[in-house]
């Protein structure tokens, strides 16, 4: 039996992930005690108007973190060798769609042999896919809420309540996704 090793993360990927769970984790406390501010534990640890702005810096410095680490992916992915290869190899082929039948039979019974994935599944391909699309989404959102003098300025205020409803339900998502998918 051949036993096929990858290394699924270098150490620079392995640190934007414990950076990137640091900053999920701090939004998702934060944003979560203001989306479910009528919650006890909303209402428990945000019991002062100090702690309300508390809760707003912090959320505004994960949000740069967040940023800066998008761009440190982005720049990491165009300019080095090995953010090139990771690229590619999360970049989803025909092999992850018939995988994806593969393990539905096999999951079934149809089929007596799991499928032998490369370095990433299709499920870890598509999070990725997730993880991209979300955090531009809840960059694009989080400046809409963040400068809302601004916004209202340029935008009609039905594009701000669009933002806060979009923020609001994709940071649900983003975290159902990550204690269903990692957990």
């Amino acid at each position: 039996m051949q036993n096929d090793h990858f290394e699924v993360m270098s150490k620079r990927l392995r640190i934007q992930h414990i950076v990137m769970i640091t900053v999920f984790t701090l939004l998702m406390i934060t944003g979560g005690l203001l989306l479910f501010n009528e919650s006890p534990l909303s209402q428990f640890l945000i019991f002062s108007e100090f702690a309300f702005n508390l809760r707003g810096l912090i959320h505004r410095l994960s949000a740069l973190l967040l940023i800066g680490l998008c761009a440190y992916h982005a720049f990491y992915v165009i300019f080095t060798k090995e953010g090139r290869q990771y690229f590619r190899d999360m970049l989803p082929g025909i092999k992850d769609f018939t995988d994806f039948f593969h393990y539905i039979k096999y999951s079934l019974g149809f089929s007596p042999e799991r499928p032998r994935f490369d370095r990433f599944n299709y499920i870890q391909k598509f999070e990725y896919g997730a993880v991209m699309w979300g955090s531009l989404i809840m960059i694009l959102t989080g400046f809409i809420l963040w400068f809302e003098n601004i916004s209202l300025a340029i935008f009609p205020k039905w594009i701000l309540d669009v933002a806060t409803t979009v923020h609001g339900f994709e940071s649900i998502l983003a975290f159902l996704t990550i204690i269903i998918w990692h957990f």
